[in-house]
């Protein structure tokens, strides 16, 4: 066990050490126990692909095998796409990642791409969905109801806060579907109360008033706006206004069907030639990346279905 320590964390110090001579003085801060890089600026356009290239060969040299990260890669490769307007720095990174990563097969890194955005949605519509064709796509949808259930009681447990029988099945019947932020945010709402009123022990009320006076009051309107803020980060201004008439429609009606779809494209094809194919677009991003689901001829939220 000390040896495989002191392997991992020499490990640790060799890919500071990369990371350095890639970044040079653009580096601020290393920590290498819980490991975090701080930059200063950002990297040179010259050399990239060639220290890049570097860190993959010293991860293959490892004697254990490295698990990389990549997380929010989709938002950094929508907001190169905004900038340079044109796909070609998008393609250029993601075939240089695939090559290297191709190159040196069951040597390399483990890689893993993780993001709030779509990647596959971004690639279709540049027209190259072959650079990921090495990814295994794996989608987290929500949990079920027995795995929400327990992270509830476990995060209780851990705050020494005593439930009554059925707050957590209360909690979870009234998100009405096991989002784990959601659940975490309902419970930390719920370890607020607790505090300020100086009690121990939760009650299927104090569910309900949480509920109605914090989720859905102003506090959880702010902290909703992550999700809106990744929509718009995944589409541009006119396709997220498209999107949010869409959404409105499914929340309050119940669902957004095909008449509707055929009304809205009829609408918008007064303003733009390629309705039809925007709003495809839109509702391709929007069933990737969760926010509603096709089921019976109609688009509706997820949680619609959780029962």
């Amino acid at each position: 066990m000390a040896y495989s320590a002191r392997m991992a964390q020499s490990s640790i110090k060799r890919f500071g050490s990369g990371i350095k001579e890639w970044l040079g003085e653009k580096i601020e801060e290393i920590e290498l126990l819980n490991f975090r890089v701080k930059i200063r600026g950002g990297i040179d356009a010259e050399n990239w692909k060639f220290h890049g290239k570097n860190l993959f060969q010293d991860w293959a040299e490892q004697v254990q095998q490295v698990f990389w990260v990549i997380d929010e890669l989709p938002i950094f490769l929508k907001r190169m796409l905004d900038r340079d307007q044109n796909a070609n720095g998008v393609e250029e990174f993601l075939s240089w990642l695939r090559g290297e990563a191709q190159q040196l097969g069951q040597d390399g890194p483990v890689l893993m791409i993780s993001g709030s955005i779509g990647l596959e949605p971004l690639v279709r519509r540049l027209g190259i969905p072959d650079r990921i064709n090495h990814l295994y796509t794996f989608q987290l949808g929500p949990w079920d109801r027995n795995t929400s259930i327990r992270c509830f009681e476990c995060l209780a447990d851990a705050h020494h806060l005593s439930l009554a029988d059925g707050v957590a099945e209360a909690v979870y019947e009234t998100l009405g579907a096991g989002i784990p932020h959601h659940i975490q945010y309902f419970f930390a709402r719920l370890l607020d109360l607790a505090a300020i009123r100086q009690i121990e022990y939760i009650t299927l009320d104090h569910v309900q008033q949480v509920y109605r006076t914090e989720l859905l009051g102003p506090k959880g309107e702010a902290d909703l706006y992550h999700y809106r803020s990744r929509l718009r980060d995944a589409l541009n201004e006119d396709n997220y206004s498209i999107a949010n008439v869409i959404l409105t429609e499914a929340a309050v009606v119940g669902s957004f069907t095909l008449e509707a779809r055929t009304i809205l494209e009829h609408e918008y094809s007064r303003v733009m030639k390629d309705a039809p194919d925007r709003i495809a677009e839109i509702l391709d991003v929007l069933t990737h990346d969760g926010y509603i689901v096709f089921d019976d001829h109609c688009y509706s939220f997820s949680f619609l279905f959780a029962y």
